[in-house]
């Protein structure tokens, strides 16, 4: 809608283009008619808008551009996991999994761009920091604070440093399995079974007792 983003449908369409052939091809290799026609404009359009390619490489790589792009799709194919949350923490753990890695694994080439960018300039973490607070904090804490009230979490950590916990984990293992290692050979069952044991449980080894009752 106009006024309430400040991308216009026609450059939002051209970053969003340039987000997936950059990835594909890198800078030198990308062309401005090559973005334009996946955009579905001609090429002209893109220089009236960008002016030149390295400007629309810049545009690309700017955190509030990357946002506008990829952050709506991120929520959305997120919610469904928050509509109906699984009462039981692994449960809710695997869905969150599960859901995050078909998320990355459809949206590869642009995460990759994305990490490429945050490590050369990671000032954009405090962008996609800021949107986490804004858009998902506020959806999770009050479901933790649910799961802590049936004792399904422990009280003894605060809300904000669970989720900085949980988040480094599930992001961490979602991008090395979707855009740094792909090229292994995951078995995502059991990958996601043993993240979950060691948020879940710790990594201290269990006592033999507790490790019968649970065969």
């Amino acid at each position: 809608m106009a006024g309430t983003d400040p991308l216009s449908e026609t450059k939002r369409r051209l970053i969003d283009a340039a987000l997936d052939v950059f990835a594909e091809r890198g800078f030198e290799g990308a062309t401005t008619a090559q973005i334009a026609a996946r955009a579905g404009f001609a090429e002209k359009t893109l220089f009236a808008n960008f002016g030149s390619k390295e400007r629309l490489y810049q545009a690309t790589l700017e955190p509030a551009a990357i946002l506008a792009t990829m952050l709506p799709e991120a929520i959305r194919t997120l919610a469904p996991v928050f509509e109906n949350p699984p009462e039981d923490l692994r449960a809710l753990l695997r869905a969150l999994l599960e859901n995050r890695v078909r998320f990355a694994t459809s949206h590869r080439r642009q995460l990759k761009l994305l990490a490429q960018h945050l490590v050369m300039r990671p000032e954009g973490i405090v962008a996609l920091t800021s949107a986490f607070e804004e858009r998902v904090a506020p959806v999770v804490l009050p479901l933790l604070r649910t799961l802590v009230a049936k004792g399904a979490v422990r009280p003894d950590v605060p809300p904000l440093t669970m989720i900085r916990i949980l988040v480094t984990s599930l992001v961490g293992y979602v991008l090395t399995r979707t855009v740094f290692r792909p090229d292994l050979a995951w078995d995502d069952a059991q990958e996601i079974d043993h993240l979950i044991r060691v948020l879940t449980e710790g990594l201290a080894p269990r006592p033999a007792s507790a490790v019968r009752r649970t065969r």
